[in-house]
């Protein structure tokens, strides 16, 4: 039997269209069991040209950290925080 790796790691600009698409594209009723309602979520294109620049903000700066699952090399999902207050703060998705 072959071992699987799994491991994390920041996010990086790669990934940022497989993140937005993970919601974008997704069914109402999968975001919904989430807690998500789609018709708030922003346009693909809005969400991606809020990503890209916060990634190069310091760590102390960031609005937003996300972090990949990733199994054998492969992004298999993601965690995020939001509304960061740092070191004091966050909401976790």
């Amino acid at each position: 039997m072959l071992k699987k790796t799994s491991s994390t790691r920041q996010m990086q600009t790669k990934d940022i269209e497989l993140i937005v698409d993970y919601f974008v594209k997704a069914n109402s009723n999968f975001l919904k069991g989430m807690g998500v309602d789609k018709n708030k979520l922003p346009s693909r294109k809005d969400w991606i040209n809020t990503l890209e620049p916060d990634l190069e903000k310091p760590l102390k700066e960031k609005e937003f950290f996300y972090i990949i699952w990733e199994l054998d090399g492969n992004p298999i999902g993601h965690s995020n925080l939001t509304n960061i207050n740092f070191a004091k703060s966050a909401k976790m998705h």
